[in-house]
């Protein structure tokens, strides 16, 4: 697709990723004279009952989100076959890349980051809207340590979790227990998220690592989370817990982000 103009506006000059649900390229925004983002999801998502409709709702309501750790949405549409969305490019590592190459992190350059993550939860939670896909892969830290979120109500409008369940969108490391059965509920799904993450930022592994995603929902489900410290024993008094709390299942029992955020300030402290 290189080369395709789309809607007229936004040629695409490279590809910069791909993976089950999307293509992600870096295209000129002719009309801004500007590089900016655009993942073209694929057609056979796009086809699927009530995709459209859903689509636009969570892209009119991520429009209203007013976050610095959420990426900016440009614009949004259906052209070919395809739906795109347009949003700001920012430069910097995923987390994903900065854990193949660093992790475990340094348990205060962790927390660093949750905390601005869990900024973003709470600018997009007051506003009614959920990720329901929070994964290192989603997430861009900048040159400066800021921490950019990604594809933000892509899950709502694609049905994520019936396409984890069915093991077309890759392995559910970070997925809610409920989410399989119930869908999106809320925010504590993110939480849920961002504990499994913080857990491997701090150890170097996930909570239930594993290649079978039918395996893995089920260990989420029904196991008990490993202990954090049990694998990183320099970890300090209180992230054991902290990150137990995120990820419990029972949503009832899991933090919200002010909460969470107070207490990721006091072990900051």
């Amino acid at each position: 697709m290189i080369g395709t103009t789309i809607q007229g506006k936004y040629r695409l000059v490279e590809r910069v990723g791909r993976n089950l649900l999307s293509e992600v390229y870096l295209a000129q925004d002719m009309p801004g004279n500007r590089l900016v983002t655009v993942k073209m999801i694929h057609p056979e998502l796009v086809e699927k009952q009530d995709f459209s409709q859903s689509f636009r709702r969570s892209a009119r309501l991520l429009g209203k989100v007013v976050s610095p750790y959420i990426v900016r949405l440009l614009d949004f549409g259906e052209e070919s076959g395809y739906a795109f969305v347009v949003h700001e490019c920012v430069l910097g590592l995923t987390l994903e890349q900065i854990l193949m190459n660093d992790a475990p992190l340094e348990s205060r350059r962790a927390l660093l980051l949750a905390r601005q993550i869990v900024q973003a939860l709470a600018d997009a939670s007051a506003v009614g809207m959920v990720h329901g896909d929070l994964r290192p892969a989603n997430l861009v830290v900048t040159a400066g340590q800021v921490v950019k979120i990604l594809d933000f109500g892509l899950a709502i409008a694609l049905d994520l979790p019936h396409l984890m369940a069915t093991g077309r969108a890759g392995l559910p490391y970070y997925l809610a227990p409920e989410l399989p059965d119930r869908g999106l509920s809320d925010v504590r799904v993110d939480v849920y998220a961002l504990g499994a993450m913080l857990f491997e930022m701090v150890t170097g592994q996930v909570p239930f690592p594993g290649d079978d995603a039918t395996e893995i929902m089920q260990w989420h489900r029904r196991e008990r989370i490993p202990m954090a410290r049990r694998l990183n024993a320099d970890l300090p008094d209180g992230l054991d817990k902290l990150i137990a709390d995120c990820l419990a299942k029972e949503p009832a029992a899991r933090y919200l982000p002010l909460t969470l955020s107070r207490d990721i300030a006091t072990l900051l402290e």
